[in-house]
């Protein structure tokens, strides 16, 4: 890949999501996250600061999560999961949200294509959870069938990471490219030496 050139992302795609059971310690089947209108991250930021007599005389930021906003239409089982919706104690087809419900964790993947589809750029969150309440809104007569907004937080994984991604071209490892969008997890793209 040509590192002088600019990446000019015209659509991400392919999104999925493998949310973690807390009772079996594990994380689940890959599921669509429907489809996307627009997915924006931002770090969130602590900085650090050293003084010496009384002056600032130096200064770092460090990145401490990243604030992830995905806007879009979203399967309802997908949703449902997420915001910990149960049908427990009711009837069939009939769930609830409520004090008990907790959102869950997961691991986010999407695809972004470039503007002439020459190259695909793979991008991973490995440890998100909700940060927004459970919100819809709707309105009579609209042109436009409303998104779902949802915050999420991105943290730290195993490795210390936030946020992973690779451009198709670099890709040396097939099954990195093969398995990146239903099995990612940190064993799939971190260098084993023995």
């Amino acid at each position: 890949m040509e590192l002088d050139k600019s990446y000019d992302v015209v659509r991400i795609t392919n999104g999925f999501i493998r949310l973690y059971d807390e009772a079996t310690k594990t994380y689940g089947t890959a599921k669509s996250t429907g489809c996307l209108g627009s997915l924006s991250t931002e770090s969130e930021t602590r900085t650090v600061v050293k003084r010496c007599e009384g002056e600032v005389v130096e200064e770092v930021t460090i990145i401490t999560a990243l604030l992830v906003t995905f806007t879009g239409h979203m399967p309802i089982g997908v949703l449902r999961d997420l915001y910990g919706f149960s049908n427990e104690g009711l009837k069939p087809g009939v769930y609830a949200i409520g004090r008990k419900s907790k959102p869950k964790k997961g691991i986010y993947t999407w695809q972004a294509e470039d503007l002439y589809d020459e190259q695909k750029k793979f991008m991973a969150y490995p440890n998100m959870r909700i940060t927004s309440g459970y919100a819809f809104s709707h309105e009579n007569g609209a042109e436009e069938i409303a998104e779902v907004s949802i915050n999420f937080k991105a943290m730290r994984d195993e490795l210390g990471n936030f946020y992973y991604d690779a451009y198709e071209k670099e890709l040396t490892d097939e099954s990195v490219k093969t398995g990146w969008a239903q099995t990612f997890d940190q064993s799939l793209v971190e260098l084993v030496t023995p």
